[in-house]
């Protein structure tokens, strides 16, 4: 698949059986494989003709498209706030065939690598899906976004979830070391930075996410 001017062309998708581990192949791999130079490459299974592969691709494409800049860039300040109802709204296709269509699809940019998973991914393999996390603050009892949202489109007052997570995870490589950052500072310098995002949520993120340890298992003697 190549990019030009902005476009995205349909002639150059690839797909082939994995006949390995899909997340061990190379962007360089691929490029030689196919012979290609600077051009997106998406490797996705085929499916048993449940799914058309015209709509396969539909889908695929129009992911890319509406994440142009961040899959060009691999920087999460170009995420933008993506879901399957956005999908479904500029292709038409139904949001199961959708999800089904977009399932194990691997994007491989110059950049960066990223898949297509609906629940979203992390930094070392993200996805072009972000359910958005609301710049509201969310404080004791009160429920963050879930996997809802990735299907609702509820997109009010959002921003990438991992523009957020790429700021928390710079803060505490950059951290003091013998001073780490807790939870409740992190959350107190997002907010500086305009991003209202409650302790609970930050701990949640460095965990689940990014997978640091609290401040106090961090800080080195």
């Amino acid at each position: 698949m190549n990019i030009r001017n902005g476009r995205i062309s349909s002639r150059e998708i690839f797909d082939i059986t994995f006949d390995k581990n899909i997340d061990e192949y190379t962007y360089k791999e691929l490029s030689d494989i196919f012979g290609t130079k600077d051009e997106i490459i998406v490797l996705f299974p085929l499916y048993d003709g449940a799914i058309s592969r015209d709509n396969i691709v539909k889908s695929i494409m129009k992911c890319i498209e509406l994440q142009r800049d961040f899959v060009m860039s691999g920087s999460p300040s170009d995420c933008r706030q993506m879901v399957l109802n956005d999908v479904k709204d500029e292709t038409g296709l139904d949001v199961t065939m959708i999800s089904r269509s977009t399932k194990n699809v691997r994007i491989y940019a110059p950049r960066k690598t990223f898949t297509l998973d609906a629940r979203g991914g992390d930094l070392k393999l993200p996805s072009l899906f972000d359910e958005g996390i609301s710049l509201k603050d969310f404080g004791a009892g009160q429920e963050e976004p879930t996997l809802f949202d990735c299907y609702s489109g509820d997109n009010s007052q959002k921003v990438a979830r991992i523009e957020v997570l790429d700021i928390i995870n710079d803060m505490i490589i950059n951290e003091n070391h013998k001073k780490p950052l807790t939870d409740d500072e992190i959350s107190e310098e997002l907010q500086r930075k305009g991003y209202s995002i409650s302790r609970r949520t930050v701990a949640k993120y460095r965990e689940t996410f990014l997978g640091h340890k609290n401040s106090g298992k961090r800080r080195e003697s």
